[in-house]
Formats: C-alpha cells, sequence, structure tokens
C-alpha cells in the first residue's frame, strides 16, 4: 500500500506576518471603507462589521452540526449571510453578489501579502520520502483559494491535492477530514502521517483513526505567533500600543541615510524618516474618505499640500485599503487668493472672518489680505479721515471704519475686483476637477479658514477637510463642510493635548516647500487659468538647507508605514496616539537641527500681517536668570520665550536643555489647570441644567427590571479617543 503524508497548512506551511483575525479585520476594513454609504447605521467602524462576520460564522456553524456535519463553511456564503446582515434592505441582490466577489478576492489578495513560507518545513517536504504527499487544513478559504496563497509564498509544493474543510465540511478537530482524504487518496490509516502545529487536531484527533500524527513546531517561529496573538488581544481591549510599536521598531531598523548626506542633512533624514507615520496618517484619513465618498481624487493645498501629495504618491502603490488608491491632485490656493472671490458681501461683518483671527488691523494690512491695488481707495480713505498705516484695535467697532464700509463708491470698488477675481478663481478650481460632486482636501490646519472660503465660493459642494490638527473655530462654519484633524482636535481634546500644536510654525516649516505662496490667479497666453507666487529667499534657504532633508526621510519611510498599516488593517484614526506623541517629541524635546533651522526662517503673513515676519533667537540674560530661579514659570521669562512661537526650540538652540524640560513641565501643569477649571465649568452647567429640567418618572413593575438602555453606536467620522 502506498504510504500517504499529510501536512497542516497554516502555521505548519504557512506563516502569517500578522495575526489571523487580521486579515478578517482587513477585509471588514475594506467593506467599511468603499462601502459605507450601503451598511445599516449600527455598523460605525470595521470592528463592528468584524464582529458580525464573526456571529455569521458562528451560526452557520450552529446550522452545519445541526445537520449532521462539522461546523464549517466557506467564505462566500459567510460573505453572503454577512451582507445581508450589515447592508441595509434597499440595496439590490445583483449589487450584493458582486461585492462578495469583490470582498472573497480581496482577501485572498491580503493573505497573499502577509504569508511567508516556513522554510524548515519546506525543508522537510524536499526530503518526506512519502509516495503521495497532499495538503490537509481546518480553513474557510477553499483548495482553489488556499492554492493560489501557497504557491504565492512557496511556489510549486509536492501536494497532489488539498484538502480543505471549507470544501468538505468536515474537519481535522472531529477526525472525519482524515478519513475523507484518506477515501480520495484511496489510502489506509496505517499507512497514512500527519503533520501538523496543533496538538489536538493534528495529533491526537488523527491517532484516533489510526493515523500517525506528528506535532511540528518551529522554534524559530513560535516566539513571533505568540508575539502576534498578545499583540492583538490587547489591540481588542483598545491597547494599540503593541502594534505602534512593530512600526517604531521597523522603522529604526530600516533607517539608512544615502550615504552622500553631510552629518546635518543625515540628522534631518533619521528625524523625518521616524515621524512619517505623522504624514502617513493624514493621506490615509483623506485616502478612506476619499474612497468612502466616491471621489476620484485628494486635493492637496499649497504650500505643505505639496509635500503631503508626494506622501500619497509613494504610499498609493501599497494600496493600503486593499482598492486602488485616488488620484493625488495639487489645489493652488492661500488665505490671501482665496478669501477675496469669497466674500458675499461688503460689509463689517463679513470682515469679521478676518478680524476674528487679527483683531488689531491697519486699512494698509487689510487691502494687502483682499490683494488690491490701494491707489484708487486713498481718496475714499481721506474722506473719512482714515490713516491706512494706522493699526486700529477692533476695527469693526471704529466709526470711521463703519462709514466707509457704508460708502456705496467703497462697496462697489471692492465688489468689480471680487467679482473678477471670483471668475477667475471658479475657473481655476473646475480645471482642477474641484467641485464636480463632494471634494476631499488636504491641508495642514488649523481652522481650516482656505476651506471656508472654498465652501463660501462653492455652496453647493460638499467639502470635507483633513488636518494634522484643529483649533477652536472663531468664524460660524460653513453647512457644506466637514473638518476632520489626525492629530489634537479642540472639539474633543484637552488642553493637555492641544498646547502641542498651539505653536504651529515649526510644524508648518518641516512640511513647507520652496515653491512660494500662491498670491492670486491670472489668465495665461494659451488662455488657461495660472496660479502666480510670491517668494521670500530667507524662507526657501530654510527649506534647502534643511526641510527638503526632513522630507526626504519621511517619503523613504512612508511605504513601510503604509505596508504596516495594511498589514495590521489599522484605522488611520487609531494612529492618532502616535501622532500626538511624535508631534509632542518634535515641539516639546526639540532636536538642535530643527531649532537652528526654525530661528532662520522668515514666516509668511500676508495674510493678515502683510508681509514676512522673521525668526530671531534672543533672550536677554535677565530674563533668563529669572526663568532659572523660577525652574521655567516666571511670568517675564514665559512670555518672552513664548513669544518666538517656538519656546523649546529657542531654549534648546541657546543650550538650556534642562530649563526646557522645567518649562515643558510648567506648561503641562498650566494646562492640567485649565483642563480642571473647564471640567469644573461644565459639571456645574450640566448639574444646573439637570435641577432646571423634570425628570421623567418611569413606572417599573417587579417582574421587568430596570428599563433598557439605548444602545450606542460610534460615530463614523469621529476620531479615536485617547485615553
Amino acid at each position: 500500500m502506498p504510504t500517504l503524508l499529510s501536512v497542516d497548512i497554516w502555521d505548519t506551511l504557512l506563516r502569517r506576518r500578522c495575526h489571523p483575525d487580521e486579515v478578517k479585520l482587513f477585509t471588514a476594513r475594506l467593506l467599511w471603507t468603499a462601502h459605507r454609504q450601503k451598511l445599516r447605521p449600527r455598523f460605525g467602524n470595521p470592528w463592528h462589521l468584524l464582529d458580525e462576520r464573526v456571529r455569521c460564522e458562528a451560526t452557520i456553524a450552529s446550522e452545519r452540526e445541526a445537520a449532521g456535519l462539522d461546523n464549517e463553511y466557506a467564505v462566500e456564503e459567510v460573505c453572503v449571510r454577512w451582507l445581508d446582515q450589515s447592508f441595509r434592505p434597499d440595496v439590490p441582490a445583483a449589487v450584493r453578489a458582486s461585492i462578495v466577489d469583490r470582498l472573497v478576492e480581496a482577501e485572498v489578495e491580503q493573505e497573499q501579502r502577509v504569508v511567508y513560507p516556513d522554510r524548515r518545513c519546506l525543508r522537510l517536504l524536499q526530503h518526506h520520502g512519502a509516495d503521495r504527499v497532499i495538503g490537509l487544513s481546518d480553513f474557510y478559504l477553499g483548495e482553489r483559494h488556499l492554492r493560489r496563497i501557497i504557491e504565492h509564498a512557496c511556489g510549486k509544493v509536492p501536494f497532489e491535492r488539498i484538502f480543505v474543510s471549507a470544501d468538505c465540511l468536515v474537519n481535522k478537530m472531529r477526525g472525519r477530514l482524515f478519513a475523507h482524504a484518506q477515501r480520495e487518496m484511496v489510502a489506509e490509516p496505517g499507512h497514512h502521517t500527519h503533520i501538523g502545529d496543533n496538538e489536538w487536531s493534528d495529533v491526537k484527533s488523527p491517532k484516533r483513526f489510526g493515523v500517525r500524527g506528528i506535532h511540528y513546531l518551529n522554534p524559530d517561529e513560535e516566539p513571533a505567533r505568540a508575539r502576534h496573538r498578545t499583540r492583538y488581544e490587547a489591540r481588542q481591549k483598545g491597547n494599540f500600543v503593541p502594534t505602534a510599536q512593530v512600526l517604531t521598531r521597523t522603522l529604526r531598523e530600516r533607517c539608512s541615510p544615502p550615504a552622500d548626506l553631510n552629518p546635518t542633512q543625515r540628522e534631518l533624514y533619521e528625524i523625518g524618516f521616524q515621524t512619517a507615520p505623522v504624514y502617513v496618517a493624514l493621506v490615509l484619513g483623506a485616502m478612506q474618505h476619499a474612497h468612502a465618498l466616491g471621489c476620484p481624487a485628494v486635493h492637496y493645498c499649497t504650500r505643505e499640500g505639496e509635500f503631503f501629495k508626494k506622501i500619497h504618491e509613494a504610499i498609493a502603490p501599497v494600496q493600503p485599503f486593499g482598492l486602488p488608491a485616488p488620484r493625488a491632485r495639487l489645489l493652488e490656493v492661500s488665505r490671501v487668493c482665496t478669501f477675496m472671490p469669497s466674500l458675499r458681501e461688503v460689509s463689517t461683518r463679513e470682515m469679521m472672518r478676518v478680524w476674528n483671527l487679527y483683531s488689531s488691523q491697519s486699512i494698509a494690512q487689510l487691502l494687502k489680505t483682499l490683494d488690491v491695488n490701494p491707489l484708487p481707495f486713498e481718496p475714499i480713505l481721506a474722506k473719512h479721515g482714515i490713516d491706512p498705516e494706522l493699526v486700529i484695535t477692533h476695527p469693526w467697532k471704529d466709526p470711521r471704519i463703519q462709514r466707509l464700509f457704508a460708502d456705496p463708491l467703497f462697496q462697489r470698488l471692492i465688489e468689480q475686483q471680487r467679482d473678477r477675481r471670483r471668475a477667475i478663481a471658479l475657473e481655476y478650481l473646475q480645471s482642477k476637477g474641484f467641485g464636480k460632486g463632494p471634494v476631499v482636501m488636504v491641508d495642514i490646519g488649523w481652522r481650516g479658514t482656505i476651506q471656508d472660503n472654498l465652501a463660501h465660493l462653492l455652496p453647493e459642494t460638499p467639502i470635507a477637510g483633513w488636518y494634522l490638527g484643529l483649533v477652536g473655530f472663531l468664524n460660524d462654519q460653513p453647512p457644506n463642510t466637514t473638518k476632520h484633524a489626525i492629530g489634537p482636535d479642540a472639539r474633543l481634546d484637552p488642553e493637555l493635548l492641544m498646547q502641542i500644536i498651539y505653536n504651529v510654525s515649526p510644524l508648518e516649516m518641516i512640511a513647507n516647500t520652496d515653491s512660494g505662496s500662491v498670491k492670486r490667479y491670472q489668465r495665461a497666453h494659451d488662455g488657461s487659468i495660472v496660479a502666480t507666487r510670491v517668494h521670500d529667499e530667507a524662507e526657501d534657504s530654510v527649506w534647502q538647507r534643511y526641510t527638503q532633508y526632513f522630507q526626504r526621510g519621511a517619503l523613504a519611510a512612508a511605504p513601510l508605514v503604509a505596508r504596516w498599516a495594511r498589514t495590521f488593517a489599522v484605522e488611520p484614526t487609531e494612529m492618532k496616539p502616535m501622532v500626538i506623541d511624535l508631534l509632542r517629541t518634535i515641539k516639546a524635546t526639540p532636536p538642535r537641527v530643527l531649532a537652528e533651522a526654525y530661528f532662520a526662517l522668515n514666516h509668511n503673513e500676508i495674510f493678515g500681517v502683510g508681509g514676512f515676519l522673521e525668526k530671531r533667537a534672543d533672550l536677554p540674560a535677565e530674563l533668563l536668570r529669572k526663568g532659572e530661579e523660577s525652574r521655567g514659570s516666571d511670568p517675564e521669562f514665559v512670555a518672552a520665550i513664548e513669544s518666538s512661537d517656538w519656546p523649546q526650540g529657542l531654549l534648546c538652540l541657546l543650550g538650556h536643555e534642562e530649563l526646557c524640560r522645567q518649562y515643558n513641565a510648567f506648561r503641562e501643569d498650566r494646562s492640567r489647570k485649565i483642563d480642571k477649571r473647564l471640567a469644573a465649568k461644565a459639571r456645574k452647567a450640566a448639574e444646573a441644567n439637570q435641577s432646571a429640567t423634570p425628570k421623567p418618572v418611569v413606572k417599573v413593575a417587579p417582574w421587568q427590571g430596570a428599563p433598557a438602555r439605548a444602545g450606542k453606536t460610534q460615530d463614523s467620522e469621529s476620531p479615536a479617543t485617547i485615553g
């Protein structure tokens, strides 16, 4: 009688770079990303969908057992049941069927991406000595799928057949799959040897049927398997740290700056390499939103968006969500070039969109903000007794300014300029595909005023904005906008986190470009609309000397981060704690080389201020002494260093690292006190509201128990909560 050798597949012949359920989570994430509009409201995130899939699998398994079979199922029937439970009833059956096929194919492709061969088992197969060799697996992907996965990882293996529980509906665990394989292969139990990793299914279970079972354990692979199990269990409980640490280790091990860089450039490259998750998380959030809305492209706003667009293009081939990535399009915009076209009226009320940001402003600065020639306005300003260079506090309250904005000639001059600029701006936006259906745009932050301007320009276009961080909004938000932050968000996060992004210039510097700021749109000789830009040589020089090397490191690391996100089916919002930690590190304990770059910078503040602001590293000895004596808390010292816009960068550049640590401690304590006051105020308001509102009386009969509480579902647009 010929001898038969059967070999288990998972954790014997094939290994995964993740936990098995993270492959299912990947499919759930794809379903949630691509078909969110079809889902029932209770499915607020991919984890909810994964839970529903597990319930469907358990239900089918129970039905099989009731029919006298083993508790097995095929992925195709699971997906059919899964969509029946997850989709709204009005989704047509034909649509569901096509999506089932796509989900199955995506899961097979993901298995191919995360598997690798167990080399020790492969060597064993090369010297097996048996007459016939087959594969044997308790798995929900059938033989045709499993063969693809095996051949992708191992090439050709000597399996005549692969018997899978999904096809036969019997399994190894209960022993009936061994008998089924023997019948098909015409083999006797006494001549059948089986190798596998599970002590029951691969050793004890076959032994009951006369099959010799060999327990296979590879000591080189088992620790990684155990780590995946522990890490995934922590993730299920809301602890993402072990999964994040996998990426941190990978970035630390894989960072290899080009040999032609000098020491300063090399350090900047390494910093950028480690900081890449910040920018990849931002782009992933925008990509996923574009998939959900069916947007063919993500629009990246100049200037920082030019760098973010490169991140997008670096990770697009990875297809992080298992879908072809939306295109990346550059949108040449600025507050200056979008504000004037977006004006709804010429009034002090409308100018509050500027004055809420800059409460002291001269009329000359306002005209620069509007980007209009001041000469035609000089007679009107003289008529109303206004010195154009005089900085006015709260200009909307000044009677002269009120009379100016009520002057029909002033209104007409502004309206003429606005109408011309608006027509050109709309033509430019149309040429970029912006406004043809819902739009997803990306900018660095911090209040989304460019998005507001565009929303006023295109009031019928839904515009979703993605940002590194969002601080409190000062203006009414247009109804056609939504805003999302991958980092600190004033709507959700405490002061302790928000203070990370209160001094934003350093974060803007490291994402900046040397391509200049957009000033206005004009018609080119060929009739197209082009953006004209304004440059500052000192600002561009900082990018050329410093920033470009930071960005080269981030771009080199971006595909690694995207592959990690795909392997572990990471939601962009799960990365928020990582983003915050990395931003905090850069801001609070900055490398000296970044501080050196920052204090060589000229910062563009044409909108509002009307020019460039020079950054200077200077701290008088007397204030330094006060800071040291007070351990970083003296009010004069604090005011002086915070006026630099990067107090920690200033202290590190001047060589006062210990004082920087003391100041950070003071700043965190100050933030906690603010949070405590705000919490007390909110508590007091809630108590007052509760006492003013009579509670409804609910009568409960003794046998009914307490009234059931309504279940809660997570808002699909809400970032992850930071513990």
